[in-house]
C-alpha cells in the first residue's frame, strides 16, 4: 500500500493491511496461513532426519577399524547440515504470524517492535533487550540456509566420494560437482548479508526488509535456483552409470530405487523453488511467496539430509535390528503368512488338476509310491494298482 509517513501520522498502524486487498476481503488475520503446514512438515521429517544420521553415525562409528571406514567428512557434513537446518526452521516457525498474504498482516507487524509486545510499564533498558525485529529474523534464517543446504549436498557428494573412490572418472565427477554446488550457493551468503541486513548506522526497520525485496537481488536467486536444479538432477544421475555395472539381487535393487525415488522429490522442491523466485521478481505479495519458499527450502533440505543419510541407516538396520530375535519373529510371520496366501491361491480344485491327476496330501496310511505314480512316474511298479487305491482313497475321503 503506497502510503508516505505523513500519511500514516496519527493513525492506528493495527488496522492498516499491508497490502492492497482483494475484492471480498475479509479482514486482517483472516485469510489463509502456511505456517501449520511448514510446522506439520518440520516435525515429520525432522524426527526422520535426525534418526537417519544417527544411524549413518552409528554406521560410520563401527567401521572405524577399516582402511576406509570411521566417521569421515560426510559424516560431519551431514551433522552439520542437520543442525543448521533445524535452527533455520525454528526461526522461520517464530516468523509464523508473517506466512500469509501481505494484505491479511497489518502494517505495525512490518515495523520495528513487531514481534514481541512489550508491556508499557517496562523500562526502556528492558525493552531494548526483549525487541526482536522481523527484518533480523529474516536475515538470520536467510543467511543460515545456504550453509544447511551446501553441507546437505556436500554430503551426499562426499559420500559418492566414499563409495566409488577407486573410479577416477567417479572422482572428477564428483569434484566437479562440489565446485558446482559452492559457486550455485556461496554467492547468496554475501548477496543476503548486503540487501538483507541493515547497513552501519540504519536501523533494522521496515526499510531492510524493503531493500532485501530487491528486484536486483531477486534475479540473481532466479539464476541461483536454475543451477539448482540442474544440481539436483546431476546428483540425482551421478551413480546411475555405476550402479547399472553392479549385479544386484532384486532386494538391492528396491533399495537403490527408493533412494532414487525419495531423491527424486528433492529434485521437485528445487523446481518449485525456481517456479516461486521467478514469480517474486513480479509481485507485490512477497509474504505468501516468501512462506512457500521456506516450505520448499525446509522440504530440500531435510530429504537431502535423508538421502544422504540412507545407506548408512540401511547398514545400521542389517547390524542392529535384523540379528534380533524381534526381527526373526516378525520376518518369520510375514513370511508364514505370505507363503500360506500364495499356497492358498494355487490350490487346485477337488475335481482335479490341470493334468488330470489329483494332488494329494501325504497321510500316514496311504501308499506314497502310487502318489508318486499321480505326478507322472506310469512306469514305476504296480503303478495301475497304486492310482486304483489313491482314487479310492480320494472317493472315500470326499464322502
Amino acid at each position: 500500500m503506497a502510503m508516505s509517513a505523513a500519511d500514516l501520522a496519527g493513525q492506528d498502524l493495527n488496522l492498516i493491511p499491508a497490502g492492497v486487498p482483494p475484492a471480498g476481503w475479509g479482514g486482517l488475520l483472516s485469510g489463509p496461513e502456511l505456517s501449520s503446514t511448514g510446522l506439520a512438515i518440520f516435525c515429520v521429517l525432522a524426527p526422520i532426519a535426525c534418526f537417519a544420521v544417527v544411524c549413518r553415525l552409528i554406521s560410520s562409528w563401527k567401521t572405524r577399524d577399516s582402511e576406509n571406514g570411521g566417521i569421515g567428512l560426510a559424516d560431519y557434513c551431514s551433522v552439520g547440515a542437520l543442525v543448521i537446518s533445524i535452527a533455520q526452521e525454528i526461526i522461520v516457525i517464530t516468523l509464523g504470524d508473517y506466512a500469509r498474504h501481505m494484505w491479511d498482516v497489518p502494517l505495525a507487524m512490518m515495523l520495528k517492535e513487531s514481534l514481541f509486545k512489550v508491556n508499557a510499564d517496562l523500562q526502556c533498558q528492558q525493552r531494548s533487550k526483549l525487541i526482536q525485529t522481523t527484518a533480523q529474523r529474516m536475515f538470520a534464517q536467510s543467511i543460515i540456509a545456504w550453509p544447511a543446504i551446501i553441507l546437505a549436498k556436500l554430503a551426499i557428494l562426499f559420500l559418492y566420494l566414499r563409495l566409488f573412490q577407486i573410479q577416477p572418472a567417479a572422482r572428477y565427477a564428483i569434484y566437479a560437482g562440489v565446485c558446482w554446488t559452492f559457486m550455485t550457493y556461496l554467492p547468496n551468503m554475501f548477496i543476503s548479508a548486503y540487501f538483507c541486513a541493515a547497513h552501519p548506522g540504519e536501523p533494522w526497520d521496515m526499510n531492510v526488509g524493503l531493500r532485501c525485496a530487491n528486484k536486483s537481488a531477486l534475479k540473481w536467486l532466479v539464476v541461483s535456483a536454475c543451477m539448482s536444479v540442474l544440481l539436483d538432477l546431476y546428483i540425482l544421475a551421478l551413480p546411475i552409470p555405476v550402479i547399472r555395472k553392479l549385479n544386484m539381487t532384486g532386494r538391492k535393487r528396491f533399495g537403490i530405487l527408493l533412494i532414487f525415488f525419495t531423491a527424486f522429490f528433492a529434485c521437485v522442491c528445487a523446481t518449485l523453488t525456481l517456479v516461486y523466485r521467478i514469480l517474486l521478481v513480479n509481485t507485490t505479495d512477497t509474504l505468501w511467496l516468501t512462506a512457500q519458499l521456506w516450505i520448499c527450502n525446509l522440504t530440500e533440505n531435510f530429504i537431502a539430509i535423508i538421502v544422504g543419510a540412507m545407506p548408512g541407516a540401511s547398514s545400521w538396520f542389517k547390524s542392529f535390528v535384523v540379528p534380533t530375535a524381534f526381527f526373526a519373529k516378525i520376518s518369520s510371520t510375514f513370511t508364514s503368512t505370505f507363503s500360506t496366501n500364495k499356497s492358498y491361491k494355487s490350490k487346485p480344485s477337488k475335481s482335479g488338476s490341470s493334468d488330470g491327476s489329483f494332488r494329494l496330501k501325504d497321510y500316514p496310511g496311504y501308499d506314497h509310491e502310487s502318489q508318486r505314480t499321480l505326478h507322472g512316474n506310469e512306469s514305476a511298479p504296480g503303478a495301475l494298482g497304486s492310482k486304483i487305491q489313491v482314487r479310492t482313497s480320494y472317493e472315500v475321503r470326499q464322502i
